[in-house]
């Protein structure tokens, strides 16, 4: 049985096309972790730490208004977690939400050097209803851009996923008058 070059290439093309290609397989890029606040009454109340790990060898930047590293005046700029009740029902989004244009770009973004690690307590009962207490489930997808977006409009964004946190908050320790 002979083959020609013709289905040869054929079939490496074929077998090209239908391979998964993940750019930066080996390079995870940026690790995110959520965990409990490490004060007691802070955990109870609601607060997580929210770490961001760069895992590459290049510098990562991360929007600004869509990242829990930047919180001015204890509140979020944006809905960016993901918090479910006990039911898995979504819990109401009660904090701010800000519209940005993303100019001038060197502005909108914070840098993540290789090998660096950012981490903020965030106190999530205020922005997020979270009178009735009881346990929650939190996620969160950080954005990243590449620095090439600074000068061009053809990067494509990257998200990394964190971990899904478990937390139990006290409704006691809750603010009702929201």
């Amino acid at each position: 049985m002979t083959f020609s070059r013709y289905a040869i290439a054929l079939a490496l093309a074929s077998l090209v096309a239908t391979s998964p290609i993940q750019a930066g397989a080996d390079d995870p890029a940026l690790r995110v972790v959520l965990s409990k606040a490490t004060s007691p009454a802070a955990a109870e109340k609601g607060s997580i730490v929210v770490t961001v790990t760069n895992t590459s060898q290049r510098t990562w930047l991360l929007p600004i208004p869509f990242t829990p590293l930047q919180t001015p005046d204890g509140h979020l700029y944006n809905e960016i977690f993901t918090v479910t009740d006990a039911n898995g029902a979504a819990t109401k989004f009660i904090g701010r939400r800000v519209r940005v244009i993303p100019e001038p770009r060197e502005t909108f973004y914070t840098r993540l050097e290789p090998g660096a690690t950012a981490s903020k307590e965030v106190d999530l009962s205020a922005d997020y209803d979270l009178r009735a207490g009881g346990p929650y489930q939190v996620r969160y997808t950080q954005t990243f851009q590449d620095t090439a977006i600074l000068t061009t409009d053809e990067v494509h964004g990257h998200e990394a996923q964190s971990n899904t946190l478990d937390i139990w908050v006290n409704a006691m320790l809750q603010d009702k008058r929201q």
